[in-house]
């Protein structure tokens, strides 16, 4: 049988949202490339399966059994292709023409490796992400095996290998919640430890069990597992030995983060850093975590040399053209110390350079070139999806520290970003880090904006929103609305003119004329309880979004209500008990011709007690005794 160009495997297991999805964005590679594509059927259901049958009649049902090395290598064992690439139904390419070129042109036979990007999202909302390079495509070998019950991976790797422009997006780390990614660690964690247990020296086995460490958290056994592999290789000092224990330094380091000791973690990364035997990548990764450790702990001076000596080897890296086995360990994936060598490490710790230099009064010191870089990193957060108000607390001291004018660029932003900004801010913030925002912003602000206003008015619209689950008493929640009001009309009132206000105020926003029945409600005075229902009912329906905690308000109201009317009644009581007591002493005034004395007591009672009876009677005997 003549072999094809290239052969597709995917497992598919049942992930009716996202299978579609990936079998459609292969349609390019399939279109322009004599290929074939070999389904796996892990678990698909009888509607999901007639669905991948369209794409293909070349479906292996396979029972599923707790390995996947053994799940792939039934595709690989009827793959006809020169070339073999794989992926899962839960990611799918964005474009695959940049394979389709590889492929297709002579330079693909100098080759016999390809990896490409996976963007690994951690939110459904795919705001949040990692791109990492991974290895997925090989030229078929007599001997090309999948080894690994998880974390599985093609060997042997043999030859050059090529980086591809391309990726996928992969959703197979963006749970729902955290019982989800429990789930998930406790499928692998065991698989991992068997093979560990088969293959005691596997340092491959090892680095992914501190990876399943780290994914859910766990420190004790994150650093146990990273200090044990590290007694196995405390000898070695060979390539593949040196690689990997980077990455468990890295893991030790990461499990004191995750307890907060980041005394310890400076401690460990410095001891760490004198080992002769790093590679550069361990190198990075051991300067990052130093820096960052450093800063922690109010080691300015430390984190400020740390992170100038990564940001000094990371351009070094990067200025010398990669070699195969450079890209070898790229593709090998070592976790951690892969993921040191990345731009946003290298601003990070950029970042974390230039406030240690604030802090240490040496803001002089920093150089055009740090601060245009600076300046130009603080520009991609800005042209970003709406995000720049959750920018690194590390920016917004740099803004207050105008080191870099901040401020300006914030105002040159489009007002359309200022709204996308709130919009995305709104969605699962917490009254504490609104708080927190609204601080940062008014540390660079030195002048008055349009755009200052309308996110004044956002924010305390959505602060009062989200106090409706929190623990707010009458006076927190007559503040919010307070500062509702206030900002709404701030921002509005530079837009429409006086007359709108009032009236049924037609031409306003539905929140702004909200803001009006609040301010108005506000503006009540004494104990107008009625008055102030009224205002409020009105403003729920100028804007339902509020109705819920427009019904919390007027419950704590109508509680204020009763607690005024028992003080009253309480005060009434005691007023009434205390004409009962000044009574006799008034008589004995009188007996011994203290009248004019007992006159005043009278009418301190008369002001205290107007129509009280027993009052008037007093009133009317020291009257007559005057005249």
């Amino acid at each position: 049988m003549q072999k094809k160009q290239l052969t597709i495997s995917v497992l598919v297991s049942g992930r009716k949202d996202t299978t579609e999805k990936c079998l459609d964005s292969l349609k390019n590679l399939r279109g322009q490339l004599d290929c074939e594509l070999i389904l796996v059927d892990t678990g698909c259901d009888e509607k999901l399966r007639q669905v991948v049958e369209r794409y293909t009649d070349q479906v292996i049902d396979f029972t599923w059994c707790d390995d996947f090395a053994k799940a792939r290598n039934c595709a690989l064992e009827k793959a006809n292709g020169e070339w073999f690439l794989y992926l899962d139904d839960d990611e799918w390419f964005e474009d695959t023409e940049p394979i389709v070129s590889f492929l297709q042109s002579e330079e693909s036979r100098e080759y016999d490796q390809a990896v490409y990007k996976a963007r690994n999202y951690s939110n459904k909302q795919g705001t949040k992400y990692t791109d990492e390079w991974v290895s997925r495509m090989i030229r078929l070998q007599p001997d090309t095996r999948f080894v690994g019950k998880v974390h599985e991976y093609l060997s042997p790797a043999r030859g050059k290998c090529r980086q591809i422009d391309a990726y996928v997006h992969h959703y197979g780390y963006a749970f729902q919640n955290a019982a989800d990614k429990e789930k998930h660690f406790r499928r692998n964690e065991p698989l991992v430890l068997e093979m560990i247990a088969q293959e005691p020296g596997n340092m491959q086995w090892r680095t992914q069990l501190v990876q399943e460490y780290a994914s859910v958290k766990d420190a004790q056994k994150l650093r146990g597992a990273a200090e044990e592999a590290l007694q196995m290789i405390a000898r070695e000092d060979q390539f593949s030995a040196n690689q990997c224990r980077g990455a468990f330094y890295s893991a030790v380091i990461i499990s004191y983060f995750l307890e907060e000791n980041y005394k310890e973690a400076y401690t460990q990364a410095a001891a760490f850093l004198e080992d002769g035997r790093n590679s550069t990548q361990c190198r990075c990764s051991l300067l990052n975590y130093a820096a960052e450790s450093a800063f922690k702990i109010a080691e300015y001076h430390m984190a400020e040399q740390y992170a100038m000596q990564y940001m000094e080897l990371y351009t070094k890296l990067r200025e010398q053209p990669e070699t195969d086995e450079q890209k070898k360990i790229i593709s090998d994936s070592i976790i951690f110390v892969k993921d040191a060598i990345s731009e946003d490490v290298y601003h990070k710790n950029l970042l974390y350079w230039t406030v240690c230099m604030i802090r240490q009064e040496k803001s002089a010191e920093i150089g055009p070139e740090q601060t245009e870089q600076v300046q130009q990193y603080i520009d991609v957060l800005l042209q970003g999806n709406g995000d720049f108000l959750r920018m690194p607390e590390q920016v917004w001291e740099i803004g207050r520290a105008r080191v870099v004018d901040l401020e300006e660029m914030l105002l040159q932003l489009d007002f359309s970003q200022w709204i996308a900004a709130v919009t995305v801010v709104a969605s699962g913030t917490t009254p504490a880090e609104l708080k927190r925002m609204e601080k940062q912003i008014r540390g660079i602000q030195t002048k008055e904006n349009i755009r200052y206003s309308y996110y004044r008015m956002r924010f305390a619209d959505i602060l009062v929103l989200v106090e409706e689950e929190g623990q707010a008493g009458y006076v927190d929640l007559r503040n919010h609305f307070a500062a509702f009001a206030s900002t709404t009309l701030e921002f509005y009132q530079q837009i429409y003119r006086p007359e709108a206000f009032e009236g049924e105020m037609e031409m306003l926003p539905d929140h702004c004329r909200a803001a009006v029945w609040a301010q108005r409600m506000l503006d009540c005075g004494g104990q107008e309880w009625e008055e102030m229902l009224r205002c409020l009912r009105k403003c729920a329906r100028a804007y339902p979004q509020l109705g819920e905690i427009v019904k919390k308000f007027a419950d704590l109201i109508g509680k204020e209500q009763e607690q005024a009317a028992e003080e009253a009644q309480a005060a009434s009581e005691e007023l009434q008990a205390m004409v009962l007591q000044v009574k006799p002493k008034i008589m004995v005034m009188l007996e011994h011709g203290m009248t004019a004395e007992a006159y005043q007591v009278v009418q301190q009672l008369r002001q205290m007690l107007p129509d009280h009876p027993e009052v008037e009677k007093l009133d009317i005997l020291v009257r007559s005794k005057l005249m």
